[in-house]
């Protein structure tokens, strides 16, 4: 197996989509439509309610492109068993010394709406709202604990998406 299909096969199986999904009948687009806004609807809430927590969310572009680079540079600690000690969204959370799982991170770089979700609903949930702002079309990682190297392989090919969108993207 090459060294780029298995940070495949691990961001698979941390995003989610491992062997045990398939083999119960899940395809990648079944896993995505799970989470459209028109199911949102048919779970009972309004355009109102999905316009709120849109705007509650914060937009923090490329999140795994800076995450990735900042752990490549030692300026953050990833640690996929570990929340970190922050208890608010202005402590400095991320120097390197402080381990964070990517959860934690995603929080972290949303700021003070970052924060203000994981009050409201929760680290995990927090972290995906956060992913989705910025890749709406794409699972997130499985935020519970995983093997650190699942998490890493995650974030180091989410940064590779984020590198090749950003080339389609340039004029």
């Amino acid at each position: 197996m090459s060294a780029a299909l298995n940070r495949e096969a691990l961001y698979l199986a941390a995003s989610g989509q491992a062997d045990d999904l398939r083999a119960a009948g899940y395809s990648a687009n079944d896993l995505r439509a799970a989470y459209s806004a028109n199911d949102l609807r048919a779970a009972g809430y309004s355009a109102n309610d999905l316009r709120a927590l849109d705007e509650g969310t914060p937009a923090v572009t490329a999140p795994y492109t800076q995450l990735w680079a900042d752990i490549q540079a030692d300026r953050r600690t990833h640690k996929q068993s570990t929340w970190g000690p922050g208890d608010t969204a202005t402590d400095d959370i991320s120097i390197c010394d402080t381990a964070m799982c990517t959860a934690g991170h995603l929080v972290q770089m949303g700021g003070e709406k970052g924060w203000a979700l994981k009050e409201k609903y929760g680290l995990a949930t927090a972290a995906a709202l956060i992913h989705y702002k910025a890749h709406p079309d794409l699972p997130p990682q499985n935020f519970g604990n995983i093997p650190q190297e699942w998490a890493l392989a995650y974030i180091e090919h989410m940064a590779e998406i984020e590198a090749a969108a950003e080339v389609e993207a340039a004029p």
